[in-house]
């Protein structure tokens, strides 16, 4: 923000119409505002607050008090500021309440608080509620945060040093606008936060897991599965290591599993061949016995043979 000029009329001390014009020195990065006590140095300060918020630059001073007591019932107490921002020029003229004479007939009249907004741009902005939201806009600050950062007369310094962290933490974040970095920045505590509850919620469910983990005859194993803050770390490695030895025995076990099942099937082979040999021995002995008992037949079957001929012999004689 760059002051470019400043036009106070029944201001304060200053009776008259007073113009101060700032753009000679806008390419000073310091400049001092001297004079005697009462010359109106404070009252400088107190016009472009005055003009920007409405409010003089110290709180122990009224707006409606920063009408000049010289000034007679036809002057009008006004304050105009020209300033620049980013490129554009902003005019603001305000004038507070006031009694001044009236437009017609004699005597006066209470008129009250006027202000309007222009830019180079053509925009106008009138009215209290919205000129002094658009200047909190353009400056990024408010008021308060305005007399504290800009506008410190009479040792009002101190009070930004004796704001809060927090209070100190809004007016430098409105200052450099910042506020899209708190807003990132808000959203990583979020995110953090969500991230921490499902580590600890996996962390439970990882105890569990552990927990319910059964090892034999490995104390040093057994402890670190029982402590309270357990060292996953160390029990994934000794679990590695158990699960490797572990692995041994069932290839070693594995493989007498599979000798003996060869041999199972040998001896299975062995006993059926033993019982087709024994069949056949079996069979052999049937087959003898057959034929002796054939034998035996055939005497008896030639016996009846002799004894069939005697007959039909007898017959042939019996006939003749």
């Amino acid at each position: 923000m760059k002051l470019l000029k400043l036009t106070l009329s029944a201001f304060g001390p200053y009776k008259d119409k007073e113009e101060l014009d700032f753009k000679p020195i806008n390419d000073k990065l310091l400049f001092l505002i001297t004079g005697p006590t009462g010359s109106g140095k404070t009252t400088i300060f107190d016009a472009i607050c005055f003009a920007l918020f409405g409010e003089a630059s110290g709180e122990s001073r009224e707006s409606d008090s920063l009408r000049s007591h010289f000034a007679s019932p036809d002057e009008e107490t006004y304050v105009e500021l020209e300033f620049s921002l980013r490129d554009t020029i902003y005019t603001i003229w305000r004038s507070p309440k006031q009694e001044i004479s009236k437009i017609k007939g004699s005597g006066t009249r209470v008129k009250g608080p006027e202000v309007w907004l222009k830019t180079n741009r053509g925009e106008m902005y009138v009215g209290y509620t919205e000129v002094n939201e658009k200047v909190e806009e353009i400056l990024g600050i408010n008021k308060k945060q305005f007399r504290q950062i800009v506008m410190l007369p009479q040792g009002e310094f101190r009070k930004l040093l004796e704001a809060n962290s927090r209070e100190r933490e809004e007016i430098f974040r409105n200052i450099f606008r910042t506020e899209e970095y708190k807003l990132i920045q808000d959203k990583l505590k979020n995110r953090a936060r969500v991230l921490e509850m499902e580590v600890e919620h996996h962390k439970k469910v990882i105890d569990s897991y552990v927990s319910n983990i059964q090892v034999e005859h490995q104390k040093e194993l057994e402890i670190l599965i029982s402590a309270k803050d357990k060292n996953y770390e160390e029990i994934i490695t000794q679990l590695k290591q158990e699960n490797s030895a572990d692995e041994i025995t069932f290839n070693k076990i594995s493989e007498i599993i599979k000798a003996t099942e060869q041999l199972i099937y040998d001896l299975t082979t062995e006993y059926n061949q033993g019982l087709q040999i024994n069949e056949k021995f079996n069979r052999q002995e049937s087959l003898k016995n057959e034929v002796i008992e054939l034998k035996n037949k055939e005497e008896d079957i030639k016996k009846q043979r002799i004894l069939v001929e005697k007959i039909r012999i007898a017959q042939k004689i019996k006939h003749l």
